[in-house]
């Protein structure tokens, strides 16, 4: 999967790679805590929430895009701790695609619910937890 537009819009020229970018795919077993971004990530960094996200490609994992998103789109009000990793994943790939599509346009509550993804996410790598 490759870096898309939007960020690459975002990204500073401080932050632009030399090589083209392409996300690194991670596995659920051989996830580590260092492959997480901070808790301060943000979708402007590629290293932040962007490449995390596009680690884990959701269409290939659930057959299609149609499963994906299916999948991966839940009810904000849902308990995140309800959910395996594959589908906070799931969720978090996305709310990656969404807003490749919207051109980066962030709604108000995308940046809060990455963030809490993500602390979900990282407290299952923490248990091993990892399906």
């Amino acid at each position: 999967m490759t870096l898309f537009d939007w960020v690459r819009r975002l990204l500073s020229k401080t932050d632009r790679p030399r090589a083209f970018r392409q996300a690194r795919p991670i596995s659920n077993e051989a996830l580590t805590e260092d492959d997480l971004p901070g808790d301060d990530a943000d979708w402007n960094r590629w290293s932040g929430i962007p490449s995390f996200a596009a680690s884990f490609n959701g269409f290939d994992y659930w057959g299609s895009v149609e499963k994906c998103f299916e999948m991966g789109t839940i009810h904000p009000t849902r308990d995140l701790r309800e959910l395996t990793l594959t589908q906070l994943r799931t969720c978090l790939f996305c709310l990656y695609r969404v807003l490749d599509h919207a051109g980066g346009n962030l709604g108000p509550d995308d940046l809060p619910r990455a963030q809490a993804l993500l602390a979900e996410i990282r407290d299952r790598v923490r248990r091993r937890m990892v399906d």
